[in-house]
């Protein structure tokens, strides 16, 4: 019989995002206190999705990414408010150079930047089953991806099994659905290769694999779909012992790009 997941979903704000910052609605005036600019021991990729998400969580829409191997910059509006945030990967580790309409605003991004790095770097135990997912599309897979997502679309997946019961993983019970309720399945492994070679070379490292996840385990990677719109996510369990599936649902703050 299918039951639904007696779980804690990690979901956040305007989409089902797996950073579950506490100041997720905050808008920069919030953020108080000066932050110098410096460099941050974080690797080259994680430096462009931390400032993706720290504009992101503060309403910006990604308008554009224009990332280089040395760095680049990302473009977000919220409303009439343009914000950009230039990121550097360098010899002694990432700079970030936030600006917009006044020092107080950058300053304020530059706080968010480091609020998502602590947050990123926050590892609790799981309470019961979790589950998260981010929904990558459009110009954002840059942030991600250097060749970007070609015509596809990737979700961010992140579990973990808080709870005595083994739990089965099947990346085919992890789909996406369009906002008519119609579900769509993973492109395979041997397609992003053959189809999209330059993606391949950077995401099939990361993709999600099958698994079994047994007390304190945790699993993440990406699932790489068609591109489309879509308004959703469902991911599946199975318990290992009874069969019985556990359910997962997402939806997105808004249809997907």
């Amino acid at each position: 019989m299918r039951r639904r997941a007696a779980a804690r979903i990690l979901a956040t704000c305007r989409l089902a995002v797996v950073l579950a910052l506490a100041s997720c609605a905050s808008p920069l005036a919030d953020y108080s206190g000066y932050v110098a600019p410096r460099a941050y021991a974080v690797d080259c990729n994680e430096g462009w999705q931390y400032a993706g998400t720290a504009l992101k969580v503060n309403g910006f829409a990604i308008t554009a990414v224009q990332r280089q191997a040395s760095g680049g910059v990302i473009n977000g509006k919220r409303d009439s408010e343009v914000m950009s945030i230039a990121v550097s990967c360098e010899a002694d580790g990432v700079h970030v150079t936030p600006s917009g309409l006044t020092p107080f605003a950058q300053n304020g991004m530059r706080i968010a930047f480091e609020r998502v790095i602590q947050t990123a770097r926050t590892v609790r135990p799981p309470a019961g089953l979790e589950a998260g997912v981010e929904l990558i599309a459009g110009v954002e897979g840059t942030l991600y991806f250097p060749s970007g997502l070609s015509s596809t679309v990737a979700l961010r997946v992140r579990l973990a099994n808080g709870g005595s019961r083994p739990m089965r993983l099947l990346t085919s019970n992890v789909r996406l659905r369009t906002s008519s309720g119609a579900s769509a399945a993973a492109i395979e492994r041997d397609e992003i290769r053959r189809r999209y070679p330059a993606l391949a070379a950077h995401i099939l490292p990361h993709l999600l694999s099958p698994a079994v996840l047994r007390s304190g385990e945790r699993a993440e990677g990406y699932v790489v779909f068609p591109e489309g719109r879509y308004a959703g996510a469902t991911i599946q369990l199975i318990d290992v012992e009874t069969d019985e599936p556990e359910d997962f649902d997402f939806a997105f703050g808004e249809e997907g790009p």
